[in-house]
């Protein structure tokens, strides 16, 4: 099992992730903005997981044999989609 940290700050997201298919890992999400909540998600894979301000999650996850290029990022559209819409990078499953 490999952990993989992530940071959401400043209204930014990790540009890429590199996991290979059916590893075991453990996202380990900490939001460092003050007021904002995000979220870190896979949409095309069915991970979703909500990120409050100040907060850190643990995601599991046992990559799928789908090995490829995915979006990942936040994708929020409330109260102000404009911050958000910068939040994508792309998940590589090799």
């Amino acid at each position: 099992e490999r952990e993989i940290k992530a940071t959401v700050k400043n209204n930014t997201f990790p540009k890429e992730i590199r996991v290979k298919a059916g590893e075991r890992v453990v996202f380990v999400v900490t939001n460092e903005e003050r007021l904002e909540k995000h979220s870190f998600e896979f949409p095309d894979l069915d991970v979703f997981r909500d990120v409050g301000p100040l907060e850190t999650v643990r995601i599991e996850w046992l990559v799928p044999d789908k090995k490829g290029r995915w979006d990942m990022g936040c994708f929020l559209t409330e109260p102000v989609f404009e911050i958000h819409e910068r939040m994508e990078g792309v998940l590589i499953i090799e």
